[in-house]
């Protein structure tokens, strides 16, 4: 689901990754601390075994970005064209919340 909220002034965007495989305790502990290290991550939690849920700062993370602090977390996006598809759809709003939030600031809105 694609939600963005404004919470205190800091737009936050809240995602749930489909990952490709599960993950036993130790793993998601690994993969959830190396999330929470990443500047801009609000929140990481497993929402399912395969499934991991995000809230990250939109000033500085996008999409693109947080699928790639998964990736080094060891947690790889699911595969297929609909994953691909809803990766793009994602990136596309992030990159718009984030030109508006720019523009904002340029103009002291």
């Amino acid at each position: 689901m694609a939600l963005i909220a404004i919470f205190s002034g800091a737009p936050v965007a809240r995602r749930r990754v489909r990952l490709a495989h599960g993950f036993d305790a130790a793993a998601r502990v690994a993969v959830l601390e190396r999330l929470r290290r990443v500047p801009g991550m609000l929140a990481a939690v497993f929402a399912a075994p395969d499934a991991v849920a995000l809230a990250y700062d939109l000033s500085r993370l996008d999409y693109l970005s947080v699928l790639e602090a998964l990736r080094g977390a060891g947690a790889l996006p699911a595969p297929g064209l609909w994953q691909r598809l809803l990766r793009d759809i994602r990136q596309f709003l992030d990159s718009g919340a984030r030109e508006r939030l720019d523009g904002s600031r340029q103009f002291g809105r």
